[in-house]
């Protein structure tokens, strides 16, 4: 155990030596970026090579060539109680990287919940007849997404829905070594 810190400590004192000298950062064509100087100067950078001091500079970076991310299927219950699956394949782009990477923890993910959220909230204020226009349903919701993502650097290109079904809702309950099935009845 000593010898594993004496060895962490080592590579910490290298990197703090090593990070006196400047470094060269390469950034795709399809890449744009942040160059952040001592916490607080932000500076927005595009594709081509950056140099940057790694003791006061730090240099962050993301995809902005269109995206597709398919949202995992959600079970919902409608507003006249019948249960529905829907699956979502969302089409995004980075059109402020600057923004995308400091106005919001994880983009990727948090434009995902945020779809899956006011899809959920779509599906439940309305009837199981209401849902079955899906190009109503893709219309409203990517409209909805655009204006809660509003300042987040990110442009959404198109929503899809994939697959809507009526479902009966199986949920596998366990305890201990025991388990026991049960289903939701309307």
């Amino acid at each position: 155990m000593l010898r594993s810190s004496f060895v962490h400590w080592l590579n910490q004192l290298i990197e703090l030596l090593l990070s006196i000298f400047p470094r060269l950062q390469f950034l795709l064509p399809n890449e744009a970026g942040i160059r952040v100087t001592l916490g607080s100067r932000v500076r927005s950078i595009g594709p081509g090579y950056w140099w940057y001091w790694p003791l006061v500079q730090q240099i962050s970076y993301c995809v902005v060539a269109p995206q597709v991310v398919d949202l995992m299927p959600q079970a919902l219950r409608t507003k006249d109680g019948k249960e529905l699956t829907i699956s979502l394949t969302m089409r995004y782009a980075i059109s402020d990287a600057r923004m995308a990477l400091l106005n919001v923890h994880s983009y990727d993910q948090a434009l995902q919940n945020l779809t899956r959220g006011i899809v959920a909230g779509y599906v439940n204020g309305r009837t199981f007849d209401e849902c079955g226009d899906i190009a109503d349903i893709a219309e409203n919701t990517k409209a909805a997404v655009q204006k809660a993502a509003r300042g987040w650097g990110v442009s959404i290109q198109a929503l899809y829905v994939d697959e809507i079904a009526s479902t009966l809702n199986v949920r596998l309950m366990l305890r201990g070594e025991y388990a026991r099935n049960t289903v939701d009845e309307e």
